[in-house]
């Protein structure tokens, strides 16, 4: 009975006993500091390239000639030309619509009728004065000072001529209503619409259809005002003698869209700006030009009205500059550097434009310097960076 109380406590007072030894010959944990990672970052090296102050934009595509096409007569459709159809395709002097001719004929007829028989009263009339004056003459034995205008039968001569000029202007006209039953493509162009069809009555004034040229593509391009500094714009110059000179050539353009999963370009220049800045935008609207936008090459499809396409402007060189990302440039104009031995520097730069892309700076970047293009957190000067793992983007 003894044993059986003894043992176990034997045991109690053993484990007591070893855990205060271990207690006490415990030891405080050894404490490291631990220096937090530099942060990754992405970088571009300044290219010593001379950059441009191009100006970038977007508008959509129309033709500089569209018309409606309105008849000068009237008469029954009996004839309209397959191109005269939406999207019908065109030459200049193409027939796109013929009206009945036949009341426009027999007008013509009767008119040139008309010319002969005044053409004779006109002869039988200067006949008659002749013989009039012949008899004035022998009878007063006197000139034409003292003869009346009706004893030499001027005022009947005038009347005479008068009817022939008349009717020569009644043909004329007559001709010229026969030539419009007839309506002819005035420029190479299609058919945006066509509002008549064979055997309809067109009348007089009323539009029958609506086609656009295509020999010049227009793309209206808002821009803002400050940009029209970096390109050329064509503007009338007036001269020492007061009148207009041609305009200057306008900077190149480059148009491009995309179109069945490819990307094409065409290219344009600056036409014209509009008059006028629009004074709650501060855009100028600038006419960007695209001659023969149909020409089919390579693939490229036209230039169709209608499309939404970029428009790049070249702008001017400027030099003793740098282009960077607009992604590199800061707050408050400053832009961070890495050195050689990847610290960061946080560098205040001028600006000499800044765009939706680019910038370019003016003073505070050399080429050869690499600059920071991602985001961190807490940038401070003089700390450590780590450059990433990637192939640096060269301007």
């Amino acid at each position: 009975m003894i044993r059986r109380i003894l043992i176990p406590l034997l045991i109690l007072i053993v484990g007591i006993a070893f855990f205060v030894a271990l207690k006490k010959s415990r030891r405080p944990p050894h404490r490291m500091a631990r220096t937090p990672p530099a942060p990754i970052v992405e970088i571009i090296t300044v290219s010593a390239e001379t950059p441009r102050g191009d100006v970038v934009g977007s508008g959509t595509v129309s033709a500089r000639r569209e018309i409606s096409l309105v008849p000068q007569v009237a008469g029954k459709a009996i004839t309209v030309s397959g191109s005269f159809r939406a999207g019908g395709a065109f030459r200049k002097g193409d027939m796109l619509l013929k009206l009945e001719a036949t009341d426009y004929e027999a007008a013509l007829a009767a008119a040139r009728a008309q010319v002969s028989r005044m053409e004779f009263e006109l002869s039988r009339a200067e006949e008659e004065a002749e013989i009039a004056r012949e008899e004035w003459t022998a009878l007063e034995g006197s000139g034409r000072e003292s003869a009346p205008p009706l004893a030499w039968h001027e005022p009947q001569l005038g009347l005479a001529r008068a009817n022939l000029d008349a009717s020569r202007a009644a043909l004329a006209k007559a001709k010229l209503d026969l030539e419009r039953t007839e309506i002819r493509a005035p420029f190479d162009g299609l058919t945006l619409r066509s509002n008549v069809d064979d055997g309809q009555f067109v009348p007089m004034g009323a539009a029958v259809g609506q086609i656009h040229g295509i020999e010049t593509a227009e793309i209206r391009v808002p821009v803002p005002d400050g940009d029209l500094a970096w390109i050329e714009v064509p503007t009338p110059r007036v001269g020492p003698d007061g009148g207009f000179h041609p305009p200057s050539l306008g900077s190149r353009a480059v148009v491009s869209a995309d179109f069945a999963g490819r990307r094409h370009r065409w290219e344009g220049c600056v036409a014209r700006a509009e008059a006028g800045v629009d004074e709650r935008s501060r855009m100028v609207a600038l006419i960007i030009e695209v001659d023969d936008p149909y020409r089919l090459e390579g693939g490229r499809p036209p230039l169709a009205v209608g499309m939404f396409v970029e428009v790049r402007i070249e702008g001017r060189s400027i030099p003793e500059t740098v282009a960077i990302p607009r992604s590199a440039l800061r707050d408050r104009g400053r832009v961070w550097v890495v050195s050689a031995d990847t610290t960061l520097a946080i560098r205040p730069v001028e600006v000499a434009r800044a765009g939706l892309h680019d910038a370019i700076v003016s003073t505070g970047l050399s080429p050869g310097e690499r600059i920071v293009t991602s985001r961190i957190e807490a940038p401070v000067d003089g700390m450590r960076v780590r450059v990433a793992d990637v192939a640096e983007e060269r301007r």
